[in-house]
């Protein structure tokens, strides 16, 4: 698998460079008051500036803004969270995996950040490290999509087909709209040369809506 193809599958997973909200999942009195405790209102600027310029598009820009804000806040692991998906829209996984590195070091209970580790280790072509990642995101949040599609990418790319089926189908069940999940699984059949499956997955991914 060549480093384009490996970014490929990246894109599919995070396809819509999105930054996800905090859910209310593992310590969340602790998560709903990300800047809650901090008095300082000058990162909490350069945080919402920053998301303005990724909604956008700007991921470079964007990423200036949420550079400076973690010098200023560094305890914050929502700054370090949106560095590290700004990285990963940026093709820059080793920055990416620091960034979320770091925000596990703060909350290693949040399944978004696992599932960010596991998407940088995916572009940095580290497939069992990645795995581990997205199980480890699966124990925090057995239900998450994305974390299962990321899983079922890591085995394709070790050609460990069956579990990668197996990982594609649990994403699917969670989500039938995992537009990844369902590309994931066209992609495996096609390599296990099941064509008639192949056929069926991707004009099932042609109906996904995410």
């Amino acid at each position: 698998m060549t480093g384009k193809n490996v970014t490929f599958h990246l894109k599919i997973i995070c396809m819509n460079h999105s930054i996800p909200n905090t859910p209310s999942i593992g310590n969340q009195n602790l998560t709903v008051r990300a800047f809650v405790d901090t008095a300082d209102m000058q990162a909490q600027k350069l945080y919402s500036s920053g998301m303005d310029l990724f909604t956008n598009h700007q991921f470079a820009c964007a990423l200036e803004k949420f550079e400076e804000a973690v010098k200023i806040e560094q305890n914050s692991f929502k700054l370090w969270m949106a560095k590290g998906h700004t990285h990963l829209a940026l093709d820059q996984f080793l920055p990416a995996l620091e960034s979320f590195e770091r925000a596990l070091s703060l909350d290693k209970t949040l399944s978004i950040l696992w599932e960010g580790k596991g998407q940088a280790l995916l572009g940095l072509k580290q497939f069992r490290k990645a795995i581990h990642a997205f199980d480890q995101a699966i124990i925090y949040r057995i239900v998450s999509s994305t974390a299962w599609a990321g899983k079922g990418y890591g085995h394709y790319l070790l050609k460990e087909y069956n579990e990668a089926l197996t990982a594609f189908q649990e994403a699917i069940e969670k989500d039938p709209n995992n537009l990844s999940a369902w590309k994931g699984k066209a992609n495996v059949y096609y390599r296990m040369r099941n064509y008639k499956e192949a056929t069926k997955a991707y004009k099932k991914a042609l109906l996904a809506k995410h």
